[in-house]
């Protein structure tokens, strides 16, 4: 039986579909991002550890390893202290990462439109990140860290020296400011890997992919070696009992999350982006390739998922001092990420599909099936952009 779709459904449609500009693109995320730290700025809640620090006017970030977030707040407050100045440094951060997925998203899609730009949202929209955006110090410095990943991952250069060396400095600055948005960058570059693979990469451009990221990284990680330390657990006997200790506990409080509401919420989600992964990983096991890249490619879907799982704590499994807070869960977003991705280029292009295939044509105009997309918008426009680097199969960028 067809079904008839009214003018109301096709203008929803068409207008979750419509290309956004760049200047639309970036006031919807910015206010996106504000909606959401709106409680935050309302309530003016400060915690003991804030307000320690305001009385000492003096914070110990660089005893800890974070020597950024003292200089920010120098540059910020033109002094050696560190006074209170929210919510200043949140809405300047809040700008900052909004930039910054702006750049991403302009990165992934050509001309994105309101659903591509829900997939990066996730960055921000954790849960697990809002406990440190509520600290009046420490919350814009995190989000500052998160910001610098970001335009790590997008940043690109036609010189390999550049292309190397200045996303490593930004990653060095993110760690020197919050050692937790590591795991954004891990968790990004899965992200990254996925797109390659839902672009069909041959595994060998992948790998170079992946070279280029983990050059970055040991380039970040020396950089911030000379200002900062690494204390890691120590590698004994019991250093396996004591990670699956600390992930049954990190269980636990993720598990604070899920109710009887977002229980279904994350079901639906897992149903809705499975079937499109599924796929991907039948398309690169069919490519006529030989047994050994097949299973190599096949492992490395299989193992994809595992990582991000794995990089919602992240680097909090490996440190010697392990709180277990929800604050130390930042990979939580990069695995939503991921999810809207899939969900973005393969659930939503199913939908339309199947609207279209059931609408019944009449002579009305503005009950054609053609009236459901945009002009010049078809299925394939909405895959994720393809640079140039990807059409060629070269990998001359970060992209």
């Amino acid at each position: 039986m067809a079904v008839s779709v009214s003018w109301n459904d096709q203008s929803m449609i068409a207008h979750w579909n419509k290309r956004l500009s760049k200047q639309a693109t970036l006031l919807f995320i910015l206010a996106a991002n504000v909606f959401y730290i709106l409680p935050l700025l309302l309530a003016n809640a400060p915690s003991a550890e804030d307000d320690r620090i305001s009385s000492n006017a003096q914070g110990q970030w660089a005893e800890h390893g974070y020597p950024l977030a003292t200089l920010a707040y120098r540059a910020l407050t033109f002094t050696t202290g560190a006074p209170e100045l929210f919510p200043l440094p949140l809405l300047i951060a809040t700008a900052l990462i909004s930039w910054a997925m702006f750049k991403w998203v302009r990165d992934c899609f050509a001309t994105p439109t309101v659903i591509d730009c829900l997939v990066v949202l996730p960055l921000w929209y954790n849960p697990f990140l809002l406990q440190s955006l509520s600290s009046h110090y420490d919350g814009p410095i995190i989000a500052l860290g998160i910001a610098l990943i970001v335009f790590a991952i997008v940043y690109d250069s036609p010189a390999m020296i550049r292309k190397l060396a200045i996303p490593g400095l930004m990653i060095a600055c993110a760690l020197a400011s919050s050692t937790p948005s590591l795991n954004v960058f891990l968790g990004l570059c899965c992200v990254e890997c996925m797109r390659a693979l839902i672009q069909q990469r041959i595994p060998g451009f992948i790998g170079r992919l992946l070279m280029i990221r983990l050059t970055q990284l040991l380039c970040g990680l020396c950089l911030y070696a000379t200002v900062g330390a690494y204390d890691l657990l120590t590698m004994d006997s019991h250093w396996l009992a004591e990670i699956i200790r600390r992930l049954a506990l990190l269980h636990q409080n993720v598990g604070f999350l899920f109710n009887t509401g977002t229980t279904w919420l994350a079901i639906a989600l897992l149903l809705l982006a499975l079937p499109g992964y599924v796929s991907h990983v039948l398309s690169a096991f069919r490519r006529p390739n030989g047994v050994a890249r097949k299973a190599v490619a096949v492992l490395f879907c299989l193992c994809l998922p595992v990582a991000l799982l794995l990089l919602i704590p992240g680097t909090a499994l490996l440190a010697n001092d392990f709180a277990g807070r929800a604050g130390t869960l930042t990979g939580f977003s990069t695995l939503l990420i991921a999810l809207f991705f899939l969900i973005n280029t393969h659930a939503e292009k199913d939908v339309q599909r199947l609207v279209l295939f059931t609408t019944e044509p009449t002579d009305h105009p503005g009950n054609r099936a053609s009236d459901l997309c945009v002009p010049g918008d078809t299925v394939h426009q909405r895959q994720p952009h393809a640079s140039a680097e990807y059409k060629s199969g070269r990998v001359t960028g970060v992209r």
